[in-house]
């Protein structure tokens, strides 16, 4: 099994946010980021203009392998 980088993880989240129109940065209201601390990742989602963000993935902090099976059936799912 290939190991997770956080590489991996940054490119799938750029499909999303491909895929959900947001290419004005991460700071763009309604972009989505990768959020990580105390070892654990996580998908978060920008709402507002200050910077607040709000949790996507499902778990609480995860593993990079963990995030990034979530974020490949998200990326999957917009493409169907």
């Amino acid at each position: 099994m290939e190991t997770i980088k956080e590489a991996h993880l940054i490119r799938l989240i750029a499909r999303l946010n491909k895929k959900a129109g947001k290419f004005g940065g991460f700071r763009e209201v309604g972009a989505y980021m990768l959020d990580y601390a105390y070892g654990g990742y996580s998908l978060v989602q920008v709402v507002n203009d200050e910077g607040g963000v709000r949790l996507v993935s499902v778990g609480g902090r995860l593993t990079k392998r963990e995030l990034y099976n979530q974020l490949l059936l998200l990326v999957e799912v917009l493409n169907a």
